[in-house]
């Protein structure tokens, strides 16, 4: 990523942002955090945390080129920030970093599946487990689900929520047919975890299959549950 300096040759740096560019960037994901993810303060704070430092080592006091964003960028910081911590907190970098990917690509700054670049660190017993998939998997994967059927219909309908929203499997599976907003094109989702309620955007492929799926393919019943 190009700003004044490249990231290798930053030292990493842990004065305030205050007053710079990436100031107000922190300022906007942090609210993106509460009302569109609606993560409470704990999380937020964890995340601001590294994605400061992040911004502190690729930009410095210089606005963010997020056109210039690169791969290796993301992976050299996330490998640096894990290997000063212990084992079973290691992956707490990767996470606020593809926190920040996912608001980028929700205000459009960048194109979506970025976050796929950035590392996860392996702990033994996942060990022999791929990290991710790639975005040209993600598409086959898709590809290969979709047919006539019903079981088909709702299994690829499925897969583009978790692919696209980065919905949780839970959130997926309580997911009811009142919390469609087809007018405003968006998902109220009821998070177990933080208890609080937010509301996605919909991208029109997931709104297609899911559409697809309750014209279709969803057997009539009295059940809200989609």
């Amino acid at each position: 990523m190009n700003c004044t300096v490249a990231a290798k040759e930053l030292p990493l740096r842990s004065e305030s942002l205050r007053g710079e560019p990436s100031a107000l960037l922190l300022n906007d994901f942090d609210e993106y955090l509460s009302r569109v993810r609606g993560l409470t303060q704990g999380p937020r704070v964890r995340y601001c945390f590294y994605v400061r430092r992040f911004l502190e080592n690729v930009c410095g006091a210089s606005p963010p080129d997020w056109s210039s964003l690169r791969g290796e960028d993301l992976a050299a910081f996330v490998h640096r920030e894990a290997s000063r911590l212990k084992r079973n907190a290691n992956e707490a970098p990767g996470t606020a970093i593809r926190a920040l990917l996912r608001y980028l690509t929700f205000t459009g700054a960048i194109r979506a599946g970025m976050e796929a670049a950035v590392p996860r660190m392996r702990r033994w017993k996942h060990a022999a487990l791929p990290r991710y998939l790639s975005s040209a998997e993600i598409e086959r994967v898709l590809a290969g689900v979709l047919d006539d059927t019903s079981t088909g219909q709702r299994d690829h309908a499925i897969l583009l929520l978790l692919a696209r929203t980065g919905l949780r499997a839970a959130e997926v599976a309580q997911l009811t047919l009142d919390d469609i907003d087809w007018t405003e094109g968006t998902l109220r989702i009821r998070s177990a975890k933080s208890r609080r309620e937010r509301r996605l955007p919909v991208a029109q492929d997931v709104g297609a299959a899911l559409c697809n799926y309750l014209e279709r393919g969803r057997p009539r019943c009295a059940y809200r549950i989609v």
